[in-house]
């Protein structure tokens, strides 16, 4: 079996019992899938340069509109909650100056 297939299948057995993993577990590790997706997409779009700094709901939704939009709105609270992202009292949201500070030590990247 090539080694990515191998890879493949072995994250769908659970890791405990070395069983396959249930429709469950396969669909609880696909949400935290999406969910990682979506909080890199924002995270990125955040930091970009390429225009202001700020951005209303409308903007970032336009630009992340392949994604499930309540993953989106998820991420965007916990990424607030952790610190990643600032909203303002109008609900725009721009990326913290923590993010910022990390992107300019390049430890962010694509």
């Amino acid at each position: 079996m090539p080694k990515r297939g191998k890879q493949q299948e072995e994250r769908k057995r659970d890791r405990s019992t070395g069983a396959p993993a249930s429709g469950g577990e396969r669909q609880q590790e696909e949400q935290e899938r999406q969910s990682d997706i979506a909080a890199r997409a924002i995270v990125l779009q955040l930091l970009r340069d390429d225009r202001e700094e700020w951005w209303t709901p409308a903007e970032l939704g336009q630009e992340l509109s392949d994604l499930d939009a309540a993953v989106v709105d998820g991420e965007l609270v916990r990424l607030e909650m952790e610190g990643v992202v600032l909203r303002s009292t109008d609900r725009r949201m721009k990326a913290s100056a923590r993010a910022r500070c990390l992107d300019a030590l390049g430890l962010v990247a694509v």
